[in-house]
């Protein structure tokens, strides 16, 4: 997927399953084959909707994504992005990975 193994993204992909915070928001990793996301399995499920520039990183309980933008929003590269079930729009949170993580 073109991650940096040294990066955040890449160690909680490298060296987890996945994230659950408080019941309500999934980080994706390796995923379990259970109860979490393989990240790369599931980007290729919603590339089709969001296209190659976009890259799935967690979800919650309210049906919203978050992204880390790799181009395909208008904004840096790398900031997250949320989409909205409600708005059914994504908006630029501010923040990039390693912040949204912390």
């Amino acid at each position: 997927m073109g991650i940096d193994e040294n990066s955040v993204l890449g160690q909680i992909v490298i060296n987890s399953s996945g994230i659950i915070v408080d019941s309500t928001l999934r980080v994706y990793a390796n995923g379990d084959g259970v109860d979490s996301r393989n990240i790369y399995n599931y980007n290729l499920e919603l590339h089709k909707s969001f296209g190659d520039n976009v890259l799935i990183v967690a979800d919650d309980i309210f049906g919203g994504l978050f992204a880390v933008n790799n181009g395909g929003f208008q904004g840096e590269i790398g900031e997250i992005f949320y989409f909205a079930p409600d708005t059914l729009e994504w908006g630029n949170l501010g923040i990039n990975y390693p912040e949204f993580i912390t």
